[in-house]
């Protein structure tokens, strides 16, 4: 049987946010590139956490799937 050391939960803690900013950041981007295509509700993400609430990204999702549908098979030219 090992021992867990304080330092072993503080590497953890560390990792999870590392990887936590990391898809923060990510996310982000790929709403940044939808918005430019259509409608991304960022003033719904201007909150304590900067989350993006479950309601309102389920709503933006729909239209960005319509959105898709809409224009897959049109031979979509991304702006530059």
């Amino acid at each position: 049987m090992s021992i867990v050391s304080k330092t072993d939960f503080k590497d953890i803690d560390e990792y999870e946010r590392v990887v936590t900013e990391q898809k923060v950041a990510e996310f982000n981007s790929c709403l940044i590139f939808i918005s430019k295509y259509t409608y991304v509700s960022f003033e719904s993400m201007a909150n304590y956490n900067g989350s993006y609430p479950i309601g309102i990204y389920e709503k933006d999702k729909e239209g960005w799937l319509k959105w898709y549908e809409g224009n897959k098979c049109n031979n979509i030219q991304f702006k530059k």
